[in-house]
């Protein structure tokens, strides 16, 4: 999701809405929703409003990949911070891994992103 967000960035209406990220990752709307929600809590995306009210919202992806530590989501999504979860939290390489580092990780070959879905609002 994070990955569909970050390159719907350099598209002119920047954003995707939720159905067409669901499209894209081959899921159901209703199982985004958590993790959107997440990133909304987190200011990492912003639910962005349409003029028309036909039109579905848009999220877009407000943080920088480059300057983001990955260590909220982490704490949001996966790891909370506990004591007994305290050394992977220091020795760990989490707490210096950006959004950036999770982006190239999981697109090799990203290449540009995929077409626009027929008919549907972005």
């Amino acid at each position: 999701m994070l990955q569909q967000l970050d390159r719907s960035r350099a598209m002119p209406e920047r954003g995707l809405s939720a159905r067409v990220l669901a499209q894209r990752l081959r899921v159901d709307a209703l199982q985004l929703a958590p993790a959107l929600k997440a990133l909304v809590g987190l200011d990492w995306v912003v639910e962005v409003a349409e003029d028309s009210p036909s039109e579905a919202p848009r999220f877009v992806l407000l943080a920088d990949p480059a300057t983001t530590s990955l260590v909220p989501l982490a704490q949001a999504l996966m790891l909370p911070r506990a004591s007994s979860l305290e050394p992977l939290w220091q020795g760990g390489a989490l707490a210096s891994l950006t959004l950036a580092d999770l982006l190239a990780a999981g697109t090799p070959d990203a290449g540009p992103a995929p077409p626009p879905v027929a008919g549907a609002p972005d």
